[in-house]
């Protein structure tokens, strides 16, 4: 990879390299190694693009298709769950000002739960969807219209359509993000905005792990491939969505300078890259310290489903546990998922397979009378949820 994908610099060897196995952001383990490349121009790391990547998106990456109603765990709140999709509508709607009766696009929907969600709260707004896979459509019938529904190409017809544009989670999958970018700025109103979303490495260190998440935006490289597109970062925050940058951008020549990732953000990267090289280390003493112990894994997502991809044939792994409602009760890499509330007692040690900057929190209650070991890998993070 001789290049950043984002301005063009010439890139130097990889800062971070991993023999596999690696997880997809959709939990399945996969036998592919990592490299990643870090621009020192505008802050971008990105990863070589998957082979086949758009038979990938179209036929395996099948995010929360478990049923209509599957959604993923944001927060608890109160003792009240709060799933993503429902966090997305509000970010959304609070941070765009939406004109009464505007066509909005959400540009590589999936279920285009977030879109249906913004709806409901405006119910004059008119939606339409676009993504690179015919998996969603059964999903979008019940209240988008056929002619206002796109998949795998965009229709010339709707070049400077919309008012507003949404991509949550998109930008971090695609090979070239400056296309993607210039083809959402073609749609487009004169006067349109649009809101997108992508990890933030520093808040979610697992992301460095996620094979399809091939791109690791900075303020900087959002802003570089913004402008390449001829747009304009207009807003830009950490702090909205938990491990996410919410970006708002559109056409204007007023545009704040938003270069700076604050201080320290190199060494910070730099951090994320050792964490997962301790990580490792960390995960191959406990396991062969613990190779007797009856064990758990909290968290089925990412985090958990790397660690039960280099234990289960170690550590006798009893299940998984897990907080959201649509899990539990299920099975991944043929173990159960099931609630902390009913963790059995032959357990005796867990490993946490969450973000670290929420391990500990989550974690401690579960330690009962002292003699249920936590292994946390959290040890040179620089994340702070």
């Amino acid at each position: 990879m001789k290049v950043c994908r984002i301005c063009g610099s010439s890139l130097n060897e990889p800062v971070y390299i991993s023999s596999g196995p690696s997880i997809t952001s959709v939990r399945s383990v996969c036998d592919a190694s990592l490299s990643v490349y870090f621009c020192p121009t505008c802050l971008h790391l990105q990863k070589p693009a998957r082979e086949f990547n758009s038979q990938y998106y179209d036929s395996q990456y099948r995010i929360s298709l478990e049923s209509a109603e599957h959604d993923q765990l944001y927060d608890k709140v109160d003792g009240k769950y709060v799933y993503r999709t429902d966090f997305q509508a509000q970010l959304v709607i609070d941070a765009t000002e939406i004109p009464v009766g505007a066509k909005i696009l959400d540009y590589g929907a999936g279920k285009a739960s977030t879109l249906k969600n913004v709806c409901a709260e405006r119910p004059d707004l008119k939606p339409y969807v676009f993504d690179v896979s015919d998996n969603y459509q059964t999903h979008w019938e019940d209240f988008i219209p056929a002619a206002q529904q796109a998949t795998y190409h965009v229709p010339d017809l709707w070049h400077g359509l919309f008012s507003l544009v949404t991509s949550h989670f998109v930008m971090e999958h695609v090979d070239d993000p400056l296309i993607l970018l210039s083809q959402i700025a073609l749609l487009l109103a004169d006067d349109g905005v649009l809101f997108f979303t992508v990890p933030d490495i520093l808040k979610n260190p697992g992301d460095m792990i996620v094979t399809d998440h091939i791109n690791h935006f900075s303020i900087k490289s959002i802003g570089t491939a913004l402008e390449k597109a001829g747009l304009s970062l207009i807003s830009a925050s950490k702090e909205l969505f938990r491990g996410a940058i919410v970006c708002v951008a559109g056409r204007v020549s007023d545009s704040r300078n938003f270069d700076d990732d604050g201080t320290g953000y190199v060494e910070r990267l730099h951090g994320i890259i050792e964490y997962w090289r301790r990580f490792d280390l960390h995960l191959i003493e406990t396991s062969g310290r613990l190779y007797e112990t009856p064990s758990a894994i909290f968290g089925a997502g990412v985090y958990g489903s790397y660690i039960a991809s280099k234990i289960s044939r170690i550590v006798p792994v009893q299940c998984f546990l897990d907080n959201s409602p649509h899990l539990i009760h299920t099975t991944h890499m043929d173990l159960p998922i099931i609630s902390p509330t009913e963790i059995p007692e032959s357990i005796r040690a867990i490993y946490s397979g969450l973000n670290p900057g929420i391990a500990h929190a989550v974690l401690e209650p579960l330690r009962g009378d002292g003699t249920r070991e936590l292994i946390y890998f959290d040890e040179g993070d620089e994340g702070n949820d």
